[in-house]
């Protein structure tokens, strides 16, 4: 498991592992991804969905693929990021995730996110696979 050498990065990277390697959390790229809160239906980078399934057994993350959302897979991995922050401290309010966020995607090492995108699919699915009624946005 590569390392970073600060206790706190260290400590989010194997948290967010663990997270992705359980068969709860399903990462779906979602073409055109919008807010299904925002009557305006406003495209957002991500959306981590943890009332998909009815028996609370998995939680569904989506990423928006757009060029115009996200230049490179490595945005896409700090919008994974986010999410997964919200995953794990599920209290915590949008403005403390997103300083994890910027501190995260300053402090991981290549190595670690080059982890982290292993996860992120190539495909994209074009519809969402399950109604997603209030649902984390991160935009």
């Amino acid at each position: 498991m590569p390392r970073s050498g600060d206790e706190l990065t260290d400590w989010f990277f194997r948290q967010f592992l663990a997270v992705l390697r359980t068969e709860r959390v399903r990462v779906v790229r979602k073409k055109r991804l919008v807010n299904p809160d925002d009557p305006h239906r406003r495209v957002i980078r991500g959306l981590m969905d943890p009332d998909v399934d009815p028996s609370g057994r998995w939680v569904q993350i989506l990423i928006n693929p757009s060029r115009t959302t996200h230049r490179d897979r490595d945005e896409e991995m700090e919008t994974l990021v986010h999410e997964l922050a919200h995953i794990i401290l599920p209290k915590s309010a949008e403005r403390s995730i997103l300083t994890i966020e910027t501190i995260l995607a300053r402090t991981l090492t290549r190595a670690q996110r080059d982890c982290l995108k292993a996860f992120l699919p190539r495909h994209q699915v074009k519809h969402y696979p399950v109604s997603i009624p209030g649902a984390v946005a991160t935009a």
